[in-house]
C-alpha cells in the first residue's frame, strides 16, 4: 500500500499535533527540569518535522507534473487469504485488548495464539501445542523473572 506524499503529511501531522497538545496536559514532576511530558512532545515534534519534509516532496512532485493516486494497493491485497492474515493480526490485538482484563492473560493469549495459527494454517498439533505453550511460557517470563503485573482471570484464580 503507498499513501500520496501529501495525504501521508496530513496524517502524520494531525498525529503529531495530537501528541503534542496530549502530552502538554500531563502534570508536572516536582523538582524536576523535565516532566513526563518531554519525550512525547519531542515524539511529536518529529512527527510535526517529517510531516513538513512530506509536504515539501508532495509540493515538489506536483510542481514537476507527477500526479499520483491518494492510495496505492499492493498486490498482496488481491490474495484473500493475505488480506485475512492482515485483519486477523489486528483482530486478535484487538480481541487482547478487550479481553485480556475479564479473561486473564493465560486464557486471552491461549484464544489468540489459537486463532491465528488455525489461519496460517498451521498444524493440529502446532496450533495445539503452541496455544497451550506460549501463553504460560510468557506468564512465567513477564510474572515471575520481569515482575510484570498480568491481568488475572478464570484460569489464573484457580491455579496462581
Amino acid at each position: 500500500m503507498k499513501f500520496n506524499d501529501a495525504a501521508l503529511a496530513l496524517l502524520i501531522g494531525i498525529l503529531g499535533a495530537a501528541i503534542i497538545l496530549e502530552a502538554s496536559t500531563f502534570p508536572e514532576m516536582a523538582g524536576m527540569a523535565y516532566g513526563p511530558e518531554f519525550f512525547p512532545i519531542l515524539l511529536g515534534i518529529g512527527f510535526l518535522i517529517c510531516a513538513t519534509f512530506l509536504a515539501i516532496n508532495a509540493v515538489r512532485s506536483a510542481a514537476a507534473g507527477n500526479r499520483s493516486p491518494l492510495l496505492q494497493l499492493a498486490p498482496w491485497f488481491a490474495d484473500k487469504m493475505a488480506v485475512l492474515r492482515v485483519v486477523t493480526v489486528l483482530a486478535v490485538v484487538i480481541f487482547f485488548v478487550a479481553a485480556a482484563n475479564s479473561l486473564g492473560f493465560l486464557l486471552t493469549t491461549g484464544i489468540g495464539a489459537l486463532v491465528s495459527l488455525t489461519v496460517l494454517r498451521a498444524g493440529t498439533f502446532q496450533i495445539a501445542s503452541i496455544s497451550v505453550a506460549f501463553p504460560l511460557a510468557a506468564h512465567f517470563v513477564f510474572s515471575s523473572v520481569l515482575r510484570v503485573p498480568l491481568p488475572r482471570g478464570v484460569i489464573e484464580k484457580l491455579f496462581f
